[in-house]
């Protein structure tokens, strides 16, 4: 399989359109919205992120028609989601059908006309491990994104080589809060007419650090929404004036419904037609 690409480049989001800008809801939570499946944890809108680890295990792959595809993300975004910072899989090919999984970095928008940046695309195969590791270092107002692919059986059996890519960036001059992360998302995103068609989707290895000492944000979530999920119990650690909360798996299992949302629904809700169903919230 082709090597990963080391180049950044920036893409108008309607390029790229499983990057939005303004998903809903300030308040810590899991939800589902119009072709998302969302789960977030916030300490408080005015306290930012530190630290975000976590590991995915690429799913299986989905067969769709057209132009329709998925994407499943870890990232952050300030409160208000007017920015992203995340670690992409995705199955989007622009000409056509895709036949394989890509991973990749996005953030942005980084200037008024609504460009984002993609950096390091590598194909994956499902059952590869991918951790992403986001850092913020204070001194220097910037962070840093470390990506670790980890091939497993049908990966090495494709050609696939372990991989460690990185990426240095300040948001300090960044529109729209960009410099204040305060969320941690896991997201599974659907477009056009794609579907949830490949099965659980786990995140393990979760840690989550803001400064604060604060720890009811990391408490046991209440279930309500769309889909089905599991998670193991979050715990919450203080170490030098910052609140880390560490959970062990967390698994997307399925759908709970299929059904379409109506258009007066979509057009009455916030940002990109959007519509929230069911928040789970991770704050006490």
């Amino acid at each position: 399989m082709e090597a990963p690409t080391s180049n950044i480049k920036s893409q108008q989001v309607s390029d790229y359109p499983f990057i939005h800008s303004n998903s809903i809801m300030l308040s810590a939570k899991v939800l589902a919205v119009l072709g998302i499946f969302r789960i977030t944890a916030q300490a408080q809108s005015v306290l930012t992120v530190r630290k975000f680890v976590s590991t995915m295990i690429v799913p299986a792959f989905p067969v769709e028609s057209g132009l329709s595809f998925h994407a499943l993300w870890p990232g952050l975004q300030p409160t208000g989601d007017a920015f992203v910072y995340q670690n992409v899989i995705d199955d989007y090919y622009p000409t056509g059908t895709n036949t394989r999984w890509d991973v990749s970095t996005w953030y942005g928008p980084y200037d008024a006309a609504g460009d984002y940046t993609e950096y390091s695309t590598s194909p994956v195969t499902p059952g590869d491990y991918i951790t992403t590791d986001f850092q913020f270092y204070a001194p220097t107002n910037t962070w840093t994104e470390t990506q670790i692919i980890e091939p497993k059986a049908s990966g090495t059996a494709s050609g696939e080589s372990p991989s460690t890519t990185s990426i240095s960036v300040s948001f300090k001059n960044f529109p729209n809060n960009a410099d204040a992360l305060t969320e941690f998302l896991f997201v599974i995103e659907l477009q056009l007419a794609a579907t949830w068609n490949f099965g659980s989707f786990t995140f393990h290895s979760i840690i989550m650090t803001a400064n604060t000492t604060n720890t009811a944000w990391c408490s046991a979530p209440y279930y309500q929404g769309s889909f089905t999920h599991s998670i193991t119990t979050p715990v919450a650690t203080v170490v030098n004036g910052q609140c880390q909360c560490y959970v062990a798996q967390l698994t997307f299992i399925a759908p709970t419904t299929n059904s379409a949302l109506s258009p007066a629904a979509a057009a009455a809700s916030v940002g990109n037609g959007n519509v929230t169903r069911g928040p789970i919230k991770f704050t006490g």
